[in-house]
């Protein structure tokens, strides 16, 4: 994963101040997303997130962070913040699967508008 991260860096100094920041942070982002999301699959997969994002959109920021308390703490917001959305995301697909068994919608899909409103209608 880090060689994705780095292909977004242009200059071969950000690519190592990215690295030291992946490596120096990643296990404790991931701990710490443990903790909220309780998977460590989903702790993995929100702190690749993180790190994406930085190096796609936030790496000019990150990069002028001296500070390592301020470093870490950005790190570790960043983190809650992806992990919290990805509880909400779930959240969000538990209640449609949910609603499709509740109301016996399986292969809604396939309708027309007109014809799913009824059915909606109807079941409501």
């Amino acid at each position: 994963m880090l060689a994705l991260y780095l292909a977004y860096l242009d200059d071969e100094n950000d690519k190592i101040l990215f690295e030291d920041m992946f490596l120096s942070y990643r296990k404790k982002m991931v701990t710490f997303a443990i903790t909220i999301l309780g998977n460590e699959d989903d702790a993995q997969d929100a702190v690749g997130d993180v790190f994406l994002r930085i190096a796609q959109k936030n790496w000019d920021a990150v990069r002028g962070i001296d500070n390592e308390t301020d470093l870490r703490n950005y790190l570790l917001k960043a983190t809650k913040n992806t992990s919290l959305n990805k509880i909400k995301t779930k959240k969000k697909e538990n209640v449609s699967l949910d609603t499709i068994i509740e109301y016996d919608m399986e292969g809604i899909e396939d309708l027309s508008d007109d014809t799913f409103f009824d059915l909606l209608c109807n079941k409501y």
